[in-house]
């Protein structure tokens, strides 16, 4: 396409878009960058489909409208605002009107620029004060609240089921929990915790049904359902966590991003806790880890995989699984070691709990452990590394199933 054409193209966009309003029946909607391309803040939305109802001139509201020559009225110092139905030419006109110089000042920038134009414009208005009653004018924000989309509002209202191995949660999981009467897990502080035992229910009962469409539960065997309220919220803390933001930051954080996103109705209450995120980052472990389980049960071998981990702020062990499946390898992380090389007993605790841990995710794993790696020479691995490799190596090729040459 020539220089010419590109040309053409763009002025004939541009003409569509600023042209007159459709027919009755076929309402316009405001523009998704309406805002940035015209200058102009949305201060009103529809309550319940967060539709912008109402904008205003940001050129009105952060400078005074410019002097006109030959004009035969005086200009006026109120601010220009724009409703239902939407006209983008008459948004462009005011512009070009009203605020021809600054106009042109703000076209020639690009949208990064435009973005910040107006946060380094102090509003200084002695028209705020009205003569006649001495009170302040309530004047919209200079920078425009996002709106949420569909699509989110419809993510931060769906809830989420997933169904675990009872050893997983009780055996694993159970570890960073307390046990209260009733055998119902709290956490440190006293929180219940959303894992519920599905014990004697019934195949054809609809809460299995909505969790296992595949109808492969062994409903012999009694299993848990962890429950999230709202997915948006869960997929949210588990990235803020895994950035490496500690609990007690992702909490404000994640309760910034609500109000500033407006998301709070959606998410059903902007009240969020520590101990909430405690226990939202525990069911992630405990889908992860029944994730890795299930990926385990259809391979024959897989390999150990002992690395030293050097992006936080203190040494640990990333230990990690790898095997063949359907042609591919995998290499998926199953958990992290604090290293502490200053005592013997914590050593022994940790190794003990490694073997725990793949007695729970690996069943088999004396059988079908096939190879154990480490990132250095064993020699320059901390002596916690060392103490697990030697007890894997003890506990393998000492079981009594694991087939000799």
């Amino acid at each position: 396409m020539s220089a010419d054409q590109s040309a053409g193209a763009a002025t004939a966009k541009e003409v569509e878009e600023t042209a007159a309003p459709p027919a009755a029946g076929s309402q316009r909607k405001f523009g998704q960058k309406w805002e940035i391309k015209y200058a102009v803040a949305v201060t009103d939305r529809d309550a319940l489909t967060q539709l912008p109802t109402k904008a205003v001139c940001l050129l009105c509201q952060a400078f005074v409208r410019e002097e006109t020559v030959g004009a035969k009225r005086k200009k006026t110092n109120r601010i220009r605002t724009f409703t239902e139905p939407w006209r983008p030419d008459n948004m462009k006109r005011h512009m070009e009107q009203q605020h021809r110089l600054r106009w042109e000042e703000y076209q020639s920038l690009g949208d990064g620029e435009k973005r910040a134009y107006f946060a380094n414009v102090r509003l200084v208005r002695e028209d705020l004060m009205t003569p006649a009653t001495g009170r302040n004018v309530v004047v919209a924000p200079m920078v425009s609240e996002p709106t949420p989309s569909v699509e989110a509002h419809a993510v931060a209202a769906q809830s989420r089921m997933y169904l675990l191995d009872r050893d997983i949660v009780e055996e694993l999981i159970a570890g960073v929990l307390f046990q209260a009467t009733s055998d119902e897990y709290r956490n440190a502080w006293n929180v219940p915790v959303t894992f519920s035992l599905l014990d004697g229910a019934s195949p054809g009962s609809g809460e299995v049904d909505d969790m296992n469409e595949s109808g492969e539960v062994d409903m012999n065997e009694s299993r848990y359902v962890a429950r999230v309220d709202s997915l948006l919220r869960f997929n949210m803390c588990l990235k803020y966590v895994a950035m490496g933001i500690s609990l007690s930051q992702v909490v404000p954080l994640f309760q910034k991003t609500v109000e500033e996103t407006r998301m709070d109705s959606s998410l059903r209450g902007s009240t969020f806790t520590e101990q909430q995120l405690a226990c939202l980052c525990r069911v992630a472990c405990a889908v992860n880890l029944q994730t890795l389980k299930d990926s385990l049960r259809a391979v024959w071998a897989f390999a150990i995989a002992i690395e030293k981990g050097s992006n936080a702020g203190s040494p640990y062990l990333d230990i990690r699984v790898r095997f063949e499946r359907n042609g591919h390898l995998h290499d998926f992380h199953l958990v992290s070691v604090p290293v502490r090389e200053d005592s013997p007993q914590i050593i022994a605790h940790q190794t003990d709990a490694m073997i725990k841990c793949f007695d729970v995710v690996m069943p088999g794993w004396r059988t079908q452990l096939i190879g154990i790696s480490t990132g250095e020479p064993l020699a320059k691995m901390p002596s916690s590394a060392r103490a697990l490799v030697d007890h894997l190596s003890r506990e393998t090729f000492s079981s009594p199933t694991r087939p000799h040459p």
